[in-house]
């Protein structure tokens, strides 16, 4: 997904140094040996310009819009680099990553109470810090400090509204547990115990919407099938990693954080139904009302008199409905709406109106990216460069990732499978786009094998084996993941208090336990 990205410059670098062997905390190479392609910047221009959507896009009627959001949130609890940026750096052996590239939350818990106190409620041990909104309501906000700048782990997951209110659930889930904990399990009475219990309770549950919620939107079910092996009872019994390897410890391989795990761009919608009061663009003009949770608290046609602009407006609260399927049995997160709903959309569309399916539907996996992700806020919507396509092209070219074919070469057992010169369709309104020897960039060859072999619907067998390898690989190398220690497990086997009723959990029982 990389959405952090939206707002970063690229700059250009040389060749990229490339070695086999990747050590703890580094980016590296899920294929090391292969050859790499070079890209000249006019062609990366015309793929670009060509990749640009401005009809608003396909909806993707599997994959509801929450999902593209909560696929950023996990992107930054993968990874985070606070001093290098990608693109300033030219070898992925060489940029450090601050946050253990695991599936663990600690973009919420940070390095637990001891040493990331900021985080925490002081008046329980682990108990985490959650802010109110302007009009005083409490749990309702991220807690913020005196100029409204979020005290959380990952500052990235304050960037638009949709993560900040989705990392906001992830502390209250957390809270709830530690409640539940306190008052049904007397053998907890250690405070320290009772943290550490909690924290595997939620993590083990968020990993769990991952393989069981997450993967398989996004993953052909042929795909998920290969990588994770289940018996009758849905209990994964066998996990085939056949392409990632970690020699020493793990990594975060740029082939997926810079070419398939981007496939989330191509999801992003124009703008979003927010609850029954707004809705708004990706990005809007200063002071005026986008996803951007500073441009919310400032706008004044929506604050209102007296209410702060460090703190969120209640009025701008997710219902999450519009995000995820709830089901009926959700009702303290969402109103029971129909499927659809005229809502007012005048800050998108002037003095109009638009109707909105209830959830609202990303766009489909596939080359075209919306036209508010070729205008991102400060640049030039003018140039090509400045998009947020040519940036992701031309980062491929900057760390030297082999081409489409050639890693399709290396995954596919079925030569068959890969895209045609026809099915990457390389022509735009000059002519045909003449890459050497008709090879493109890794990125652009999964979104179109996503259009073509998934209808959009869902990423093809190269990008979703790259995909489905690395979070597969990563909850595997975690000696204290669920897959790690216990692959079979279903969610209320083995944790002393239940968070559903039936043996199963998902996105509307996160949201809804979060809520109680």
């Amino acid at each position: 997904m990389a959405h952090g990205d939206f707002h970063r410059g690229l700059q250009h670098n040389s060749q990229i140094q490339r070695s086999e062997f990747a050590q703890r905390g580094v980016f590296g190479r899920m294929f090391p040996t292969l050859d790499v392609q070079e890209f000249d910047d006019a062609l990366l221009e015309r793929l670009a310009a060509k990749m640009r959507d401005n009809s608003g896009g396909e909806d993707n009627a599997t994959i509801p819009a929450g999902y593209t959001f909560l696929g950023q949130f996990i992107d930054h609890d993968m990874t985070f680099d606070p001093t290098s940026s990608l693109e300033r750096q030219n070898d992925p052996e060489a940029i450090y990553n601050f946050r253990t590239p695991l599936l663990e939350l600690d973009s919420v818990y940070g390095s637990g109470p001891g040493v990331s106190p900021h985080l925490y409620d002081q008046s329980e041990f682990g108990k985490l810090l959650i802010g109110q909104d302007s009009a005083g309501a409490p749990e309702s906000d991220l807690p913020r400090n005196l100029q409204g700048t979020a005290i959380i782990g990952d500052p990235r997951n304050d960037e638009n509204l949709i993560v900040s209110q989705l990392h906001l659930a992830f502390l209250k889930f957390h809270n709830r547990v530690l409640a539940k904990l306190k008052a049904d399990v007397p053998s907890l009475a250690d405070p320290q115990d009772r943290f550490r219990e909690a924290q595997r309770i939620v993590r083990w549950h968020y990993q769990w919407l991952i393989v069981e919620e997450f993967l398989p939107r996004i993953l052909s079910k042929d795909t998920y099938g290969q990588i994770f092996k289940k018996d009758s009872q849905n209990n994964i019994v066998e996990v085939n990693i056949e392409f990632l390897h970690f020699y020493n410890d793990p990594f975060i391989p740029i082939e997926f954080a810079v070419a398939a795990y981007r496939f989330g761009h191509s999801m992003v919608r124009p703008g979003y139904s927010v609850n029954q009061n707004f809705s708004v663009p990706l990005f809007g003009a200063p002071n005026a009302p986008s996803l951007n949770p500073r441009t919310i608290q400032n706008a004044a046609n929506i604050s209102g008199a007296g209410v702060s602009a460090t703190l969120l407006n209640p009025l701008w609260s997710i219902d999450w409905s519009r995000f995820f399927e709830l089901g009926p049995q959700h009702t303290k997160v969402g109103a029971n709406l129909p499927q659809t709903q005229v809502v007012d959309a005048s800050t998108i569309l002037p003095g109009g109106q638009i109707t909105v399916s209830v959830p609202q539907l990303s766009k489909k996996i596939d080359s075209k990216l919306s036209g508010s992700l070729f205008s991102l806020p400060g640049a030039d919507p003018n140039d090509i460069r400045a998009s947020l396509a040519f940036r992701n092209l031309k980062r491929g070219a900057v760390f030297s990732l082999p081409w489409g074919q050639n890693v399709a070469d290396a995954i596919l057992k079925n030569p068959s499978q890969k895209l045609t010169k026809a099915q990457l369709d390389l022509t735009d309104s000059n002519g045909p786009i003449q890459f050497p020897a008709d090879r493109v960039p890794l990125w652009y060859y999964i979104l179109r094998e996503a259009e073509v072999k998934g209808k959009g619907k869902h990423l093809g067998p190269v990008g979703g084996r790259i995909v489905g390898e690395v979070f597969a690989a990563l909850l595997l190398h975690d000696p204290k993941s669920y897959l790690a220690q216990q692959p079979g497990w279903q969610p209320n086997e083995n944790v002393p208090i239940r968070l559903t009723t039936a043996n199963t959990f998902t996105v509307g029982d996160f949201l809804n336990f979060a809520s109680s």
